[in-house]
């Protein structure tokens, strides 16, 4: 089949729902699939994440919503924005594929959150779609989705649309898993680059800095921690976004520049030798759908430490596979942070627990054969029997 994965912000930025695509897209393409993206680019044509591993066509898009981020106060009604950006794009998409006479040349769209673009197509071409929602949607939202036959969703997404009788199919997302040979000379390589001794622990943190990863805390807890333990502890910050400016001042106040390291954004093929080179693992969100992070975190034998909350109360057991902590309960994360910095058994133990769960539960091959069933499900017998003999 030719399928076309279109999302809109895949250019601009990279979180979990596009990394789910990417991963959804990789896993299709072994199975001999003909994979294209459409995704956002800025007015001057510029793509600040370019997808490289497949054919892209960049169409622009305004990104009005990232205003929201940029205001110091709260405006009634700026949440909107969203949506026409949305309606906006997903208009712009629309007409390109038409123009280009694209609707006959794929045989099937995936598309993440643009609905008004899904009841565009269903309305003037057969091209079979498929619809996914990476986090729960606002009221808006969810009165148009409870019009589609189904859509794809994963995590706490799930639970919340079926208690509101939206038809789901449940897919998770699975970690980036790299099969390493070498790991304790990418550990050491690692490390030496980030000036980490080989008797300091270092506590990660991966994935962009915003309000909501609830950075400030666990920076503030890695403070506490340093003052109450004779290990010397460091803190890797993997990532980048609109709070970075800020964290970097908090950790100035705190005179923890020896002990705070930002590598900035890291491409995802490169994030695990940063699990490598770590000790532990941290995210303490104030929400979170699902959290492609903490699996990796867990296939490369880290414990993990997150808060519990959406998604993560469900991807970790407490005390087997890590530790869930309550929002904004600084002892507790002070506390658990430092058993895993003063018992190397615990971490090792606990790190082994995790990664065996993430091994036998999670795969992107599997999500892949699913996804194609679903898609062959929708298109004509002509189409299934053709891709059938290619696989």
């Amino acid at each position: 089949m030719r399928i076309l994965f279109v999302n809109r912000v895949m250019g601009l930025w990279r979180g979990g729902g596009e990394t789910f695509d990417l991963n959804t897209a990789k896993g299709l393409q072994k199975r001999n699939h003909e994979i294209e993206f459409i995704t956002g680019c800025k007015k001057n044509g510029e793509v600040p994440f370019p997808v490289n591993e497949f054919k892209t066509h960049y169409i622009y898009t305004p990104y009005l919503s990232k205003l929201a981020t940029k205001l110091p106060f709260k405006v009634k009604g700026l949440g909107k924005l969203w949506h026409l950006d949305n309606y906006w794009w997903g208009s712009e998409v629309f007409n390109y594929l038409k123009e280009n006479d694209k609707f006959n040349y794929y045989d099937a769209i995936w598309i993440l959150t643009l609905p008004h673009l899904n009841k565009k197509i269903k309305a003037h071409y057969d091209t079979p779609t498929i619809i996914r929602f990476p986090g729960p949607p606002d009221p808006v939202l969810l009165k148009v989705i409870k019009k589609l036959p189904f859509v794809i969703v994963n995590g706490d997404t799930y639970h919340y649309l079926k208690k509101e009788n939206v038809n789901c199919i449940n897919i998770p997302p699975s970690p980036n898993l790299v099969e390493i040979h070498n790991k304790l000379d990418i550990r050491k390589l690692m490390r030496a680059q980030h000036q980490i001794k080989d008797d300091e622990l270092a506590v990660i943190y991966v994935g962009r800095l915003i309000n909501m990863k609830n950075i400030a805390f666990l920076i503030k807890g890695v403070k506490q921690l340093i003052d109450s333990t004779k290990k010397v502890v460091k803190l890797m910050i993997v990532g980048d976004g609109e709070e970075r400016h800020r964290l970097e001042k908090l950790v100035k106040q705190l005179h923890m520049e020896k002990n705070v390291i930002f590598t900035g954004f890291v491409d995802n093929k490169d994030i695990y030798k940063y699990y490598i080179a770590s000790d532990i693992y941290a995210l303490l969100s104030t929400y979170e759908s699902f959290s492609i992070a903490t699996l990796e975190a867990m296939y490369y034998g880290l414990p993990v430490i997150v808060s519990n909350v959406g998604w993560l109360k469900n991807l970790v057991e407490n005390n087997v596979t890590g530790n869930l902590i309550n929002l904004d309960d600084i002892d507790s994360l002070v506390y658990n942070l430092r058993k895993y910095v003063e018992n190397e058994n615990l971490r090792k133990n606990i790190g082994s627990n995790g990664e065996r769960y993430v091994t036998d539960k999670f795969s992107w091959e599997s999500n892949a054969v699913t996804i194609e069933r679903i898609f062959m499900s929708q298109i004509p017998n002509s189409v299934v029997e053709e891709t059938s003999r290619v696989l």
